[in-house]
């Protein structure tokens, strides 16, 4: 798996494990995926042909994590412990806008969705800003399902406006921006 990973995705950890002499042949068995960092057990994975297991884990928060294998055994090969670092970092985004009229003059509403770039996951947090031609407009929270919302109760006067938010990122998730350019005009909806 990727090290390191983005946080939200799916990261996954293997083991190999290869019998030394005097042991022939291929181990079989159970595999205990930990993460030492955590103090917590990821799973467990059964040994393939080739003496692999695979395990999948999501949930993994951002930072470095030691992730320990411990091999059980079977009745030809004796339990073995590994491990290694896995790096968890910040998940790059994007921010997708939306308006809810291109009429000028009338209220507006303004959504910016901040998404998590693929192979990150989750839906992120924090706050956003929004610029109108260059100038701070407000700041909202980005809720639950990702989305900041403004509300421009007199509109945006005739013209072509330059619209800009912000996504400020926060501990699990990098910032990121997008700019449109919005004509509004009188008496359509555009």
């Amino acid at each position: 798996s990727a090290n390191p990973a983005p946080y939200g995705g799916v990261v996954e950890v293997r083991a190999q494990v290869r019998p030394v002499s005097p042991s022939l042949g291929v181990a079989s068995g159970q595999v205990v995926f930990r993460d030492l960092t955590a103090g917590v057990v990821l799973g467990t994975a059964l040994l393939d042909g080739a003496g692999v297991a695979r395990l999948q884990v999501s949930g993994l928060g951002v930072g470095v994590h030691q992730i320990e294998a411990e091999y059980l055994g079977d009745g030809n090969v004796l339990g073995a412990v590994g491990s290694y670092s896995q790096v968890v970092v910040r998940a790059a985004t994007a921010v997708e806008l939306r308006r809810s009229t291109g009429v000028a003059n009338r209220r507006l509403e303004v959504a910016a969705r901040v998404v998590a770039l693929p192979p990150g996951g989750g839906v992120p947090g924090g706050t956003a800003r929004l610029f109108v031609n260059g100038q701070l407009v407000g700041v909202a929270s980005v809720d639950a399902a990702g989305v900041a919302r403004w509300v421009l109760a007199s509109g945006l006067p005739v013209g072509r406006h330059v619209v800009r938010v912000v996504y400020d990122g926060d501990g699990n998730y990098l910032p990121s921006s997008a700019t449109l350019t919005w004509d509004f005009t009188i008496g359509r909806n555009t």
